[in-house]
């Protein structure tokens, strides 16, 4: 677990941030967050309703359940979005930026500060202007307390 001072290797403080300051700062392109809202506590598991993501419900596993209508902020690293995974949203492709091997395409919203950015490998990449279904990986997702900035496990 990378400490809250922000020590540790870097992969270790990429891999496991305990702010969202680190999460954000360690990786390239940054982490993604958006805003949320605790929906439902099942099992061992809360739903977070994501507005940005067209409402659609993600279930991030944690140790403590968040009461209903908590506020928290979703971190998504590009790479972690993934077209095979069941919870989908879509979204539309503004820029793409082709690196070779990886394409990086960003979808702007008005109003918001920045871009979504999901990381593309292989040949069937996104176009300019085009929509995508996007996936999402639950157990790739990093739930954060908007207030204090910690990470919520």
């Amino acid at each position: 677990m990378a400490l809250l001072n922000g020590t540790g290797t870097p992969l270790s403080l990429y891999e496991d941030p305990d702010n969202e300051f680190v999460a954000g700062f360690i990786g390239s392109p940054r982490m993604n967050f958006f805003d949320g809202v605790v929906d439902r506590w099942e099992g061992n598991q809360a739903w977070i309703t994501v507005p940005r993501l067209g409402n659609i419900e993600v279930p991030v596993a944690l140790g403590t359940a968040p009461r209903d209508g908590t506020r928290v902020t979703l971190g998504i690293r590009p790479k972690n979005f993934d077209p095979s995974h069941l919870i989908r949203t879509p979204l539309v492709i503004d820029v793409i930026e082709n690196l070779g091997g990886v394409s990086y395409a960003y979808s702007i919203t008005e109003g918001e500060d920045q871009p979504v950015v999901v990381e593309w490998r292989g040949k069937d990449r996104p176009v300019e202007g085009g929509s995508v279904d996007v996936g999402i990986d639950p157990n790739s997702v990093m739930l954060f307390d908007p207030a204090s900035g910690l990470r919520l496990r």
